[in-house]
């Protein structure tokens, strides 16, 4: 006999629970059923009332033995498959719906549906993965993580599936075994994977039972963002643009200069990137210096992605010919008088 205790989602939650004002009905569904011993199942919820008032329960129908909070039916396994239409059908995809009702001495009630997988042991034929990226990418420095979800159908629900990481994913360990629990629909299970060094990366994924089955699935992994020249010497006056590849992330610049405060502008065609912060509009930057920079500027461009990696270029502007340059003293003259 296989015993197993159910609780699932009823009409007015998703949190595992079906209730009245007063009656608690909960748990989880998608569970397998073997009925080919000929024996027979139990099958259980759980109901509480918080006022103690004596509870009913049913289960298919079949009134349910009260065990402190747990209300069990025994059902055989012949009642089972005569309940399941076109058998052979529904043990490869619903499996049968069953409803489990509570009601108290007065009057109130809850129900919820339990979906029974019917077969043998957990069976596995088909893997699936997905990874879930708020990202175009994950971030080379592992400052981040994706849940990546493996799914089967429901009646693989007790198997173990391992993970393997290749590039630059990383699970944490070089193989991860989950063991497939029951979803709402699917027989499901969750790992994290983060980015590392090696660019992009994948994810794979394999039953003990049967290494011949799997799955994988490609993990994007990226670095800062990459300035195009990321090094540059301009002889004012020049123009000059930069490209900076974010990978598809958001960026936020900004610039910096060594000296002085004219001559020289910094734009995303924007906004200046010299005044402060600036949300990249585009993917271009670009450096202007007129005729008036009487001295050489450094300048230092900085990007950082949604993850805070950081990328940077170095600009050097060079003197305006002919431009003289200020010392900060002033030429008084052989007299002293400030004429020569």
């Amino acid at each position: 006999m296989l015993s197993l205790f159910f609780a699932c989602a009823g009409p007015e939650s998703d949190t595992g629970a079906a209730s009245s004002p007063v009656i608690l009905l909960q748990g989880s569904s998608w569970r397998a059923l073997d009925v080919t011993d000929g024996e027979t199942e139990a099958v259980s919820v759980v109901a509480t009332h918080p006022d103690h008032l004596p509870i009913t329960v049913t289960i298919g129908g079949s009134a349910a033995t009260a065990s402190g909070d747990t209300y069990t039916v025994e059902l055989e396994d012949a009642q089972l498959v005569a309940w399941a239409e076109d058998w052979s059908d529904r043990t490869q995809d619903h499996g049968l719906t069953l409803q489990a009702c509570a009601e108290d001495s007065a009057g109130s009630s809850a129900c919820l549906e339990l979906v029974l997988i019917l077969g043998g042991s957990p069976s596995l034929d088909e893997l699936a993965l997905s990874l879930e990226l708020d990202e175009p990418y994950l971030p080379a420095d592992g400052s981040a993580s994706a849940r990546l979800l493996v799914t089967a159908h429901a009646s693989a629900a007790g198997e173990s599936v391992a993970l393997g990481a290749s590039g630059g994913a990383s699970l944490g360990s070089d193989e991860l075994v989950l063991t497939l629990g029951a979803g709402a629909t699917d027989a499901e299970a969750e790992a994290w994977v983060r980015g590392g060094d090696g660019g992009d990366g994948s994810v794979s994924a394999q039953p003990t039972s049967d290494p011949s089955i799997g799955a994988s699935v490609h993990v994007p992994v990226a670095g800062p963002p990459v300035f195009t020249p990321d090094a540059l010497t301009l002889a004012a006056p020049a123009t000059w643009t930069l490209v900076v590849d974010g990978h598809g992330s958001a960026l936020t610049c900004w610039a910096t200069r060594d000296q002085g405060s004219g001559g020289v502008a910094v734009s995303d065609g924007e906004g200046s990137l010299l005044d402060g912060l600036v949300a990249l509009q585009g993917a271009e930057i670009t450096v202007t210096a007129d005729d008036t920079v009487a001295a050489d500027v450094a300048l230092a461009l900085h990007c950082t992605d949604v993850y805070g990696q950081a990328g940077s270029a170095a600009v050097t502007v060079a003197a305006a010919e002919g431009v003289a340059v200020d010392t900060g003293t002033t030429d008084t003259g052989t007299d002293g008088s400030g004429a020569d």
